[in-house]
């Protein structure tokens, strides 16, 4: 049954939890697993084991796996499918597609990615209103860009920092806010080319990238 009872359990949460909070990415995915395997034989919802593969995959990124990381999203995605129709939420997609998409980018598979986007799109297209629209076009806008400079396409990439630097004063985001810095990354590189921009994720830092404290939650 579900969740699963037990101190093991709660445990191998807490000690998940602080390993990601340590970088310590190696580990963490072997304790990620055992939780998987732990929440698949209590019958965990769907959207729980789909979430625990985005957090592979989150895992599988930092680690430089990205064949491995494009894997754990597709699994996510393929997971959250039935229940954002089931649900009429497209928006839980929306974040997995991006993710997905700079995964994708990172391995050089820039159709792909760009693919991705547009279904990150569609769903948006769908979502509910109240979401922060202008936040999450503002994301694509620099996913996008992104894409440009994988392209070599410079002058497509500076309008659309262009345009992500109009968003983010429209939003009013602090010099501080991750992408507020993904723009100057951006223009940054743009004056000084070498290697791709740093790729806007406000969820790619270690302390954003676990979900344990939800599953803890969940148990207690």
């Amino acid at each position: 049954m579900w969740p699963p009872s037990g101190q093991s359990w709660r445990d191998a949460v807490a000690q998940e939890h602080a390993l990601v909070g340590e970088c310590r990415f190696n580990e963490a995915l072997k304790v990620c697993e055992r939780i998987y395997a732990a929440a698949e034989a209590a019958a965990a919802p769907s959207g729980v084991l789909a979430m625990l593969w985005a957090h592979r995959g989150d895992m599988l990124r930092h680690l430089e796996d990205l064949s491995g990381a494009a894997d754990a999203y597709a699994e996510c995605v393929r997971r959250l499918l039935p229940i954002a129709k089931q649900a009429d939420c497209p928006q839980i997609l929306i974040i997995p597609l991006h993710t997905w998409a700079a995964i994708q980018l990172r391995r050089g598979r820039i159709d792909d990615a760009r693919t991705l986007l547009d279904q990150a799109d569609e769903a948006l297209d769908r979502a509910d209103r109240r979401l922060n629209r202008r936040l999450v076009q503002l994301h694509t806008t620099l996913l996008r860009a992104w894409s440009a400079v994988a392209a070599d396409d410079l002058a497509s990439a500076r309008y659309l920092y262009i345009l992500a630097r109009q968003s983010a004063d429209l939003l009013r985001l602090t010099p501080s806010h991750r992408f507020r810095q993904a723009i100057d990354d951006g223009f940054g590189w743009l004056e000084r080319p070498a290697a791709l921009p740093p790729d806007p994720f406000l969820w790619d830092e270690p302390h954003l990238a676990r979900p344990a404290q939800t599953l803890l939650a969940r148990c207690a």
